[in-house]
Order: C-alpha cells, then sequence, then structure tokens
C-alpha cells in the first residue's frame, strides 16, 4: 500500500497532501473531513490516522485525536513526530503522565529532535520540575539553531533562574529569528524594565501594538513602561485602550483611578470604590499590588484577599528559585543580626523617618546590615551608611543572589521596609533567606505573605475592629508605629524662610493646609473642608499640586460645585524639602484626608508646630492619622465623626487667640511626646524585636503587645 500512496499521479496521496494544505492554514474541520475521506477507502491507513488525530486535537477534542492515534500506533512505533503529536493530545486532555512517556519515546527515536524537547520543556515546567525543563530547552537550541521557538522557551526558563544575562541573550536570539513574534517583544521590554532599562523596551512594546493592534498585553506593558518613566498621558492612554479590549481588566481599572485621583479628577470614584466591592475570583488573581486599594474605602476582608493572591505569585516564584535557601549561622553570637531591606535609603518620606533608626540600636545586642534595593547615594544614604554595620548595594543583583547574601550573613530577622510600594522585590522576602521577617514604616497594611510572618503595629491603626484585615502576627508597640528621626544634621529647616506673600497667600487670613499627596483627597474629605470655608468666611485652603498642571483646575471646580469661591483655593508646587517644611509654618491648621491618611506630611505637620485635625476610618491607611496625632500628644484633634472634624476645625480657626494658643499647644505638646521621642521608640522597638526572636525559637503563637512588665521581663532574662 505504501507504494502506491507514494505515487505522486496516487489519487490517496493528493487527498492526504490536500488535507495537509489545510490543517496548515487552519482550516482544522476541513483537514478533518479530507483525512476521514483517506479511511473510508483505508480504515488503517497509518499516516491517515495520524494526521486525523493532529486534526482533532486542534480542535480540542483530544479523547477523539487519542483514540485515533491509538489505532495508529502499531505501525508508527519508530515515528518521533508520532510520539510527539501523542503527546500533545495527552497533555492537551490532562493526561500528564501519558504525555511525558510520549515525549520521552520521541526522544529516544530522535534525540535531536527539537520540538519534542520543547513540548516536553513546557510539560516539566507546568509541572514543576523548572531545571528539567531547563534543560530540554538547551537540547532543543543546541539540535536546531534556527528555532525561534525554543530560544524563547530557553529565554523563559533562564529568566526564572534569573539567569538574566544569558536570557536577553536568547531572547534576542529569537528575535532575530522570529522579528514579528509578540510575545518575544513583549518580554524582552519587560526584562529590560526588571533591569531597570525601561527604555530600552519601549520601542519593542511599540511594535508589538503595531502587530497586534486589538492585542491588550503590549498596549498594557506600555502603558506601565512610561507610567514608570514618568509619561503619565501617554501611560493612562493605554491604560485606557486595555479597557476598551477588556473592560474588566483590574490592574488597568486601578492605572486609569490612579491617575484621575492624581490630578482630583473624582467622576468616576463611586463606580470605581463599587467595582473593588465587588471583585470575582478571576480579578482577584489577577489583581496587581493591592496598594491602589487603599484609594478606595474597600473592606478588610476584599484588601486580604488581594494581598494573600499577589503574596502567592512570590511563594511560587520563590519556590522555582530553589526557596528557601536559608544556611544556618556558624558560631550564633547573642547578639541578634537585623537585616533591613529597603529601596528607600534616600531622599524619601520612608528615609526621612527611618535614616537614624539604624545608629541607635544598641550594639549591644544586635548586628544591623541593610540591603538596598536602590542605587541612591544622597545625604539620607549616607546618614545610613554610617549607621548600620554592614551596607550593602543590591540594585544590580537577582532577587536570588540578594537572598544569598543575606542568608550568607547569617541574618535572624529580616526587616521590610518597602511593602508592597515602588521598587519593591517580595521575591527576596518569599526566598525565606532568614528565620523570621517583619515589615513596617513604609506600608501600613497587610502583606497577606505567609514569608512575612509579623508586621509591626499599634492599637491606633488595629484595633480590634481591624485584626481581621491582617495575615501576619502583630507586633503591637504601645505608641505610633513610625520611628521619628530628627532632621537636625541632615537639613537645616530654619536656613530658608518663606513669607505668606512670597509664596502668593495673602496675609492676615486663617490659611488651611494639606500638603497630602493629590490621589490622597477625596470627594467625602472635600465636602468637610467647604463647610469649613463656608463657615470661617475669609479663610484659605493651601493645597500641594503634586506636579499636576490640571489639580488646580479641578478642584476650583470643584469648589465652584459647593458654592465656594475658587480663588480661596491657592497651590502649592514642589521644593526641595528643607525649603517645603518652612512652608508648614505659614498655615494655622492641618487637615488630614480620610480615606488616606498622611504619613509624613502629618509628621512635618506636628514638628513644624501645625496643629492637625484628623478623622480614623475603617482601614490601616486611614487611621495612621489618629495614631500619629495621639503620639504627639495631641488626642483632642482627633475626630469621632465628620461633624466633629469640621467643629474642631472651626473652633482652632474662628479667632487670630484660638489660632495662636493651637499653634503654642502642639508645640509644646510635640518637645516631650513620645512620637518625637526615637530613643524610646527604639528601646520599644528593641524589646519587640527580642520578643519575636524568643517567639521564633519556642514556636510561640500569638501577636504581641509590648508594655511595661513585657520589657521589664525581657530585660531580666
Amino acid at each position: 500500500m505504501s507504494g502506491k500512496t507514494d505515487d505522486p499521479a496516487n489519487p490517496l496521496k493528493r487527498l492526504l497532501s490536500m488535507g495537509v494544505a489545510a490543517y496548515r492554514d487552519g482550516s482544522f474541520s476541513t483537514a478533518e473531513k479530507i483525512f476521514r475521506q483517506v479511511l473510508r477507502q483505508h480504515p488503517k491507513h497509518p499516516r491517515g490516522l495520524h494526521l486525523l488525530g493532529t486534526a482533532l486535537d486542534a480542535q480540542g477534542r483530544h479523547p477523539e485525536a487519542i483514540e485515533a492515534f491509538t489505532k495508529a500506533l502499531p505501525a508508527q512505533r519508530n515515528n518521533p513526530r508520532f510520539f510527539n503529536n501523542l503527546g500533545n493530545a495527552f497533555r492537551a486532555g490532562g493526561e500528564v503522565i501519558r504525555a511525558k512517556q510520549a515525549y520521552t519515546r520521541a526522544l529516544k527515536l530522535n534525540p535531536t529532535y527539537s520540538k519534542a524537547h520543547c513540548n516536553l520543556a513546557r510539560l516539566l515546567n507546568d509541572e514543576d520540575q523548572p531545571q528539567e525543563a531547563l534543560q530540554h530547552y538547551r537540547r532543543a537550541t543546541e539540535s536546531e539553531v534556527q528555532m525561534a521557538e525554543a530560544w524563547l522557551g530557553l529565554a523563559r526558563m533562564q529568566r526564572q533562574f534569573e539567569q538574566l544575562q544569558a536570557a536577553e541573550g536568547s531572547y534576542a536570539r529569537a528575535l532575530e529569528l522570529a522579528p514579528e513574534d509578540v510575545p518575544t517583544l513583549v518580554e524582552l521590554a519587560s526584562l529590560y524594565q526588571s533591569r531597570l532599562q525601561t527604555q530600552r523596551g519601549i520601542p519593542l512594546l511599540e511594535k508589538a501594538m503595531a502587530l497586534e493592534s486589538e492585542n491588550p498585553l503590549p498596549i498594557f506593558n506600555l502603558g506601565q513602561a512610561l507610567g514608570e518613566l514618568g509619561e503619565v498621558d501617554r501611560s493612562e492612554a493605554c491604560h485606557r485602550r486595555v479597557l476598551e479590549l477588556a473592560p474588566r481588566t483590574m490592574q488597568s481599572v486601578l492605572a486609569v483611578a490612579k491617575a484621575e485621583r492624581d490630578r482630583t479628577e473624582w467622576s468616576t470614584w463611586e463606580d470605581t470604590g463599587r467595582f473593588l466591592s465587588n471583585l470575582d475570583p478571576d480579578q482577584i488573581a489577577s489583581a496587581p499590588a493591592p496598594f491602589l486599594l487603599n484609594l478606595y474605602p474597600t473592606s478588610a476582608e476584599t484588601h486580604l484577599r488581594v494581598a494573600r493572591s499577589y503574596s502567592n505569585a512570590f511563594e511560587s516564584r520563590a519556590k522555582r528559585l530553589g526557596g528557601p535557601i536559608r544556611r544556618p549561622r556558624e558560631g550564633h553570637s547573642s547578639r541578634l543580626r537585623l537585616g533591613f531591606v529597603s529601596a528607600d535609603f534616600r531622599q524619601h518620606p520612608v528615609g526621612y523617618l527611618t535614616h537614624r533608626l539604624f545608629a541607635h540600636l544598641d550594639r549591644g545586642h544586635f548586628e544591623v546590615f541593610a540591603y538596598s534595593l536602590l542605587p541612591v547615594d544622597d545625604p539620607v544614604t549616607l546618614v545610613v551608611r554610617e549607621g548600620v554595620d554592614v551596607y550593602r548595594e543590591c540594585a544590580r543583583l537577582t532577587d536570588l543572589d540578594v537572598a544569598r547574601r543575606i542568608a550568607s550573613d547569617g541574618v535572624d530577622i529580616l526587616v521590610d521596609l518597602t511593602g508592597y510600594t515602588t521598587y519593591s522585590r517580595p521575591t527576596i522576602l518569599a526566598l525565606r533567606p532568614a528565620p523570621t521577617a517583619i515589615q513596617h514604616a513604609g506600608y501600613v497594611n497587610t502583606l497577606g505573605a505567609d514569608f512575612v510572618p509579623w508586621q509591626l503595629i499599634d492599637r491606633q491603626i488595629a484595633g480590634p475592629e481591624q485584626r481581621i484585615g491582617f495575615h501576619e502576627r502583630l507586633l503591637f508597640m504601645p505608641n505610633c508605629v513610625f520611628p521619628v528621626s530628627p532632621l537636625q544634621g541632615l537639613i537645616d529647616p530654619a536656613g530658608q524662610h518663606w513669607t505668606r506673600s512670597g509664596v502668593g497667600l495673602p496675609d492676615r487670613v486663617p490659611v488651611i493646609a494639606s500638603f497630602n499627596a493629590p490621589y490622597k483627597l477625596d470627594p467625602l474629605t472635600f465636602d468637610a473642608w467647604a463647610v469649613v470655608l463656608h463657615e470661617v468666611g475669609d479663610a484659605v485652603l493651601w493645597l500641594y499640586d503634586g506636579g499636576q498642571p490640571k489639580c488646580p483646575e479641578n478642584l476650583r471646580r470643584e469648589a465652584t460645585k459647593r458654592g465656594l469661591d475658587p480663588n480661596r483655593l491657592f497651590f502649592a508646587s514642589k521644593v526641595p524639602y528643607p525649603r517645603h517644611l518652612n512652608r508648614y509654618r505659614l498655615a494655622d491648621l492641618f487637615v488630614d484626608s480620610f480615606v488616606y491618611n498622611g504619613g509624613a506630611t502629618t509628621i512635618d505637620s506636628l514638628r513644624s508646630g501645625l496643629p492637625v485635625v484628623t478623622l480614623p476610618g475603617r482601614g490601616p491607611l486611614s487611621r495612621m492619622g489618629s495614631s500619629i496625632v495621639r503620639s504627639a500628644g495631641l488626642p483632642d484633634l482627633v475626630a469621632t465623626d465628620v461633624d466633629d472634624y469640621v467643629e474642631k476645625a472651626i473652633g482652632i480657626l474662628k479667632t487670630e487667640d484660638s489660632r495662636r494658643e493651637w499653634r503654642d499647644r502642639t508645640t509644646e505638646a510635640s518637645a516631650g511626646a513620645p512620637l518625637f521621642d526615637l530613643e524610646g521608640w527604639v528601646r520599644d522597638y528593641e524589646s519587640g524585636l527580642q520578643l519575636i526572636w524568643e517567639h521564633t525559637k519556642n514556636g510561640t503563637e500569638g501577636d504581641i503587645v509590648l508594655s511595661d512588665s513585657a520589657r521589664k521581663e525581657l530585660e531580666n532574662q
């Protein structure tokens, strides 16, 4: 029979050729019909059965495909292509073991069969055997150097193992062979972005968009990259286009919401809030970093579910990198080794708050290591360097290399100061390079991660009603969760003086200020401010524009809607930090935002002698204002509801004497307040870290509440 079908004039061969051509054109049902026509004439025709199986498999009819392949098996036992296709059917049908056996058989028959190497590599990677997958992709590229698919697979595996230089070369080789392959273009751009070379990836993403204008993936990635480069308008346009193509893409919903909040545009405030209150499992699974949920009054349960889902991705990545990678510390001394991981050892709100913390830690009990995730070197960095025992630059290292460095340093407690904010690298923590870990300062919310079992918190931020929103065990500080470093020696806030006229403010009228970033403002807060402005008729409102040209225009429009003269709103632009601090001295009252309180801005207000009225809400970020203000010795400025918030503000502003009185009271209270007692804060912190270590060694469960008795007991050990 084979002799007859090999004859070019043979009708059977012509049918087979027609079926193959239809298959290659993607007309799988047509190909199926042709192959069935062949089999009606020759029911046991091995190639006809084989090709029918491939056509059925391409249509997703995997059981039928396997049946056809099985019938062809007796005559195809020495055909590696047959076993490769049989493996594809088994894999698509969920029969992983039989798929692996089929691919292995194909490679026994032809050890240089690149396609089978690639297919087996994909299966092994899916089955959590990445090292074996990497080897098969390598064999595929060695066997067939012109196979783009193999180079792309190799690049993905190399990236997974953080062999980033090698991955870049493999992506480039894949792109040489297939210059218009969209996944390769997108992934190489992503690799550049992860290596702090975002600009290099922009042309690749633009090319991918041109090739597949209806594919949301390259558009989304371009939006993310442009946002990182500060091209906010182009970034937002990309995310809006993504939402046209895939309306419920949560990352883009939040990206657009953040862009709107940056310029204080609130038209979608309620719609976005409802969207976030009704997330389905797929949206939660695809959620970006949960930081942006803090911009809306999202429930603790939703926030925790998103954080848990987000952390699981880092758990999986760490597992594939071989974690945990902890090493036993040789010659363990009585001193605990603390490892601080941060992207903010720099001129940044977190850097300004924490920079003197490290030097105050008792070297009789602790050795202090710092791991910097950004390549920075400024006055804050210098103070941090001088305050630690070991400072390590880690920006150019892979997550795995950083974790290995931490493990080799023998760190006992790893302290994350970045959380889920910009430049964070949670995979380092997920690799578990230390016996335990705690997070605080940079992110006042749950990470939802098993790999960071502790969070530093206080009772104001996490009261009994808020405990449900934290996955971690909590270490409760007796006062505010933030360490407040003195600024003397770092900057001279008294060195440059402002006058009201110098910044465009009117003299001799009450000035209400809020220098929180525009994205923290919300319509509910602005409603309350409008009431205050109506009641204190000569007062003006002084806000920070965040570098957003449309922010003043939008807020003046909001003022007009509320019956206010828009000319009563004034705006402060970004200036160097020492000069900014002096602006607080020109105001009479700082008013906090509701959903997302001020953190560093509230602290700077109080240290400048400017009273702050705040209203605690339900979530951690809406409660940190009350924590700060109470720790500054001013509990009377913490409102119980919106009406009380308004009344407190009016009471302070109503007369010149009351404004002066509250200025003096704030300055006096701050002088002896726990908020500004860094040494006292550090002693509490040290006690907490030692208790965490005891709990870790002994396997003790439960939260830790720092108190005088707990500290004394620890001191007597």
